[in-house]
C-alpha cells in the first residue's frame, strides 16, 4: 500500500510538472499570439496611410497635368500672336515705302509692335522655363509614386508573411 501511495505521489508530481511546462507554453503562445496581433494592426494602418498618400499624389500629378497643358495652350496662344505681330509688322513695311508722308507714325507704330514683340519673347520664355520646371516636378512626382508603390508592395508582404505565421500557429 505504502508503495502504490509513493507511486501515486510520484505520478502526481510528474502530471503537476507537466500541468507547469504546458501552462509556461501556453502563456508563451498567448505573448506570441498578441505580438503578431499587434504586428497585423499596424500593418494594416500602414497600408491605409500609404494608399491615402498614394490617391494625393495623383491628384498632384493630375493638377500638374492640367497646369502643364494650359501652359502649352498659353505657348501656341504666344507664337499665334507673334505671327501676327510679325505679318502686322511687314504690312507697316510696305505702307511705310508706299506712303513717306506717313513715316513719322509709322515710325512710331513700328517701335510698339517691337516693343509687344518683345513683350512676348520674354512670355515665352518665361513660359518655356515654367514648363520645364513643371515637367521635371511631374518626373520627380513620378518618381515619388513609384516609390511609394514599392514600399506598399513591400508592407504587403510582410503582411502576408505574418498571415502565414499566424495560420501556422
Amino acid at each position: 500500500a505504502q508503495d502504490a501511495s509513493n507511486e501515486m505521489a510520484d505520478q502526481i508530481d510528474q502530471l503537476q510538472k507537466v500541468k507547469q511546462r504546458v501552462e509556461k507554453e501556453k502563456t508563451q503562445l498567448k505573448g506570441e499570439i498578441d505580438d503578431l496581433h499587434a504586428q497585423v494592426e499596424h500593418v494594416s494602418k500602414n497600408k491605409g496611410m500609404s494608399e491615402k498618400m498614394s490617391k494625393q499624389i495623383e491628384a498632384q500629378i493630375s493638377e500638374l497635368n492640367a497646369r502643364v497643358e494650359d501652359s502649352h495652350r498659353q505657348t501656341q496662344e504666344v507664337q499665334a500672336s507673334k505671327s501676327r505681330l510679325q505679318n502686322d509688322n511687314t504690312d507697316l513695311t510696305r505702307q511705310l515705302e508706299d506712303a513717306e508722308s506717313r513715316v513719322s507714325q509709322l515710325t512710331k507704330e513700328r517701335q510698339a509692335l517691337l516693343a509687344q514683340l518683345e513683350d512676348a519673347k520674354r512670355s515665352l520664355e518665361d513660359e518655356t522655363r515654367a514648363r520645364q520646371k513643371l515637367q521635371s516636378d511631374v518626373r520627380n512626382l513620378n518618381a515619388d509614386v513609384d516609390g511609394l508603390k514599392e514600399q506598399l508592395e513591400e508592407e504587403q508582404e510582410a503582411k502576408s508573411d505574418v498571415m502565414r505565421q499566424l495560420s501556422r500557429a
